[in-house]
């Protein structure tokens, strides 16, 4: 049986380009609108946050740097 392997490469690299086409609109539609999505500050306070401390037997260290935290 003689069978024609040059059209197997031909046809893995047109696969290839696909996805990789697929993978570039992909990148550049959908992921792009986050890098210029833009809010709208209109309040000049900032947001509150959380802290979180870890913390074992640390009372006397806590005592004493915790009010400088808060």
């Amino acid at each position: 049986m003689n069978v024609n392997y040059e059209w197997v490469g031909f046809i893995l690299s047109g696969i290839c380009a696909v996805a990789w086409l697929v993978q570039l609109y992909y990148q550049v539609i959908h992921l792009s609108r986050t890098s210029f999505f833009r809010t709208e500050n209109t309040s000049n306070d900032t947001p509150p946050v959380s802290v979180i401390i870890c913390a074992k037997n640390e009372l006397k260290n806590l005592r004493a740097f915790l009010p400088s935290i808060v």
